[in-house]
């Protein structure tokens, strides 16, 4: 594992608190990329979620999630009719659950559950007004609290796992992987876009930068914003102003553009 054992430390460090105010239901996306089920820690959900999943989806190490293994204590709980609703928290932050009540075991567990039981589930990132919040299909009830040790454990090597993969593949393709990580050598900043500079200036000089016009696949949507201290709804209004009119274009998905001077 050598030096990538000191990464593992970001899974469990760091404050990823976002507390979802929900007491009610929200509505699933399901994507149009490949089916994924990866355990992690709250701290990494938060980390790869980009405002909106019904637009951009959760990208953690380089991949899509789209369904997720939480484990945590349970605190705030809510049962109302089929719908059981409470806070998960582990060690790295705090998310909303929502889940249907729909067999005998699941009503029994609902109810019988209490504030402060550890919980292992298994769900979809879904949005509550403008919170991420987990829709859990399957929830069962940690009694055996090695569970928890050997979900730290799994999670951990699952993201090395990735991490390692990925790696090799940017070695053996690196102009395939070119978009997802920051181009080398000199790269326009904030500071070098004039401050007064609209938007849509800012954004065009990003694109139209050489250490990032030459990208095989375009500048990535986190690439702009990790460039530029803007909104992404602000940046996806003039992206798509741009698009209209044929100034930008989009390259392999709805989240890399290219400019067309």
């Amino acid at each position: 594992m050598d030096h990538n054992a000191d990464e593992t430390d970001a899974l469990f460090t760091g404050e990823a608190m976002m507390v979802s105010p929900a007491r009610s239901t929200a509505t699933t996306v399901i994507p149009a990329y490949p089916s994924t089920l990866r355990p992690m820690t709250i701290k990494q959900l938060y980390d790869g979620f980009l405002e909106d999943i019904e637009r951009y989806p959760i990208v953690v190490d380089g991949d899509t999630v789209s369904s997720v293994i939480l484990i945590g204590t349970v605190s705030h709980s809510t049962v109302r009719m089929n719908h059981w609703s409470f806070d998960l928290q582990d060690a790295t932050g705090l998310i909303n659950i929502s889940f249907s009540s729909e067999t005998t075991s699941d009503f029994k567990l609902a109810w019988s559950s209490s504030n402060g039981d550890y919980v292992q589930l298994f769900g979809k990132p879904a949005m509550n007004d403008r919170f991420l919040q987990i829709k859990s299909f399957k929830i069962r009830l940690i009694e055996n609290y090695n569970d928890t040790t050997h979900h730290y454990l799994y999670t951990i090597h699952t993201t090395l796992d990735i991490r390692k993969r990925n790696t090799h593949k940017a070695r053996m393709e690196p102009d395939s992987t070119a978009s997802t990580v920051f181009p080398k050598g000199p790269s326009i900043t904030p500071s070098e876009v004039p401050l007064h500079s609209s938007t849509k200036d800012k954004i065009v000089a990003i694109l139209r930068d050489p250490s990032y016009r030459d990208i095989q696949h375009g500048v990535s949507l986190k690439l702009i914003r990790s460039a530029l201290d803007i909104s992404q709804d602000e940046i996806m209004q003039v992206i798509t102003e741009q698009i209209y009119i044929g100034m930008i274009y989009t390259t392999i998905d709805d989240n890399h553009f290219k400019s067309s001077i």
